[in-house]
C-alpha cells in the first residue's frame, strides 16, 4: 500500500494518508480491500486506530476487537508508525481470530 507524504508544516510534524488493508467482515463491509486514513505523524497504533474510528464509522467493533499489523507484524497500541524511506509500508486491520 501507498504511505503518501504531504510537506512539512510544523517541524517534523507531517500529515500523511495511509493505507490500510481490510480482511474478512471489514473488507465485506466497506466492499474494498483497503481505506484511507488521514493521520498526523508521528503517531502511535493508538492515534491510528482513533483516526480509523473517526474517519470509518462504521468499522468501530473490527478496530475495537481487532489488531493492527505494520509490515506484516502485529503493533501494540505503542508502536510508532515507522516514517518508510521509500514511501511503501504495508499496515492491515486484521479481525480477531478464533481457532480450534
Amino acid at each position: 500500500m501507498k504511505f503518501n507524504h504531504s510537506s512539512d508544516f510544523e517541524g517534523n510534524i507531517q500529515i500523511h494518508t495511509l493505507a490500510v488493508r481490510l480482511f474478512a467482515g471489514a473488507r465485506e463491509l466497506m466492499n474494498q480491500d483497503h481505506i484511507e486514513v488521514v493521520l498526523t505523524l508521528p503517531a502511535n497504533v493508538r492515534d491510528l486506530k482513533r483516526a480509523i474510528i473517526e474517519q470509518h464509522e462504521s468499522l468501530v467493533s473490527f478496530v475495537s476487537f481487532g489488531r493492527i499489523a505494520i509490515n506484516n507484524d502485529f503493533a501494540s497500541e505503542d508502536t510508532v508508525i515507522p516514517l518508510e524511506q521509500n514511501g511503501l509500508m504495508v499496515i492491515a486491520l486484521i479481525p480477531p481470530v478464533s481457532g480450534g
